[in-house]
């Protein structure tokens, strides 16, 4: 989402993109971060010729002492925001602490974590996000043959809408 999901909530905000050595290094960062929550930690793979980057998505299963609340991520990650509380979750970190000036646009970027009910929903996750829209192409390719790809599997769809000329 790259910050999108702030617009209404952090007005005259800004979420620019990452380049690759500042995502890596808050990826490092945020990865250690987590594993005081978390036992399994995943990012899904971003296509090897992305030089840029929106956001930073994280998939968690397995919670040390119970499931964290977003509150408590909050904290962890340094974020100043957050938005949902189900399977998914967005938080806004700033780029660098805010400045005593006024007026200034704040930096943010964006964490998305997606919580998994076990290690075989977070591989499915990683499978699904990785490589740009592989998930998504995946599945459109199943739904043109009546089939349906998704995160529960390969399934024959119901009533299937083929046009056969």
């Amino acid at each position: 989402m790259g910050g999108k999901a702030f617009l209404e909530i952090l007005p005259g905000s800004t979420f620019p993109r990452m380049d690759n050595a500042t995502y890596l290094a808050l990826k490092s960062l945020q990865t250690e971060r987590l594993k005081q929550y978390f036992q399994m930690i995943a990012v899904p793979r971003a296509a090897p010729e992305k030089e840029t980057h929106g956001d930073l998505d994280f998939v968690v299963s397995q919670p040390i002492n119970g499931r964290p609340t977003p509150e408590q991520l909050k904290g962890l990650l340094g974020a100043t925001s957050y938005i949902g509380g189900g399977p998914a979750v967005n938080f806004a970190v700033p780029l660098s602490p805010p400045s005593s000036g006024e007026n200034q646009e704040q930096g943010f970027y964006q964490i998305d974590i997606t919580y998994c009910c076990d290690e075989a929903e977070l591989k499915r996750i990683i499978f699904f996000q990785s490589y740009g829209d592989l998930g998504m192409i995946l599945g459109l390719l199943a739904r043109a043959i009546g089939l349906s790809l998704g995160l529960h599997g390969l399934k024959v769809r119901q009533n299937p809408s083929l046009c056969h000329q």
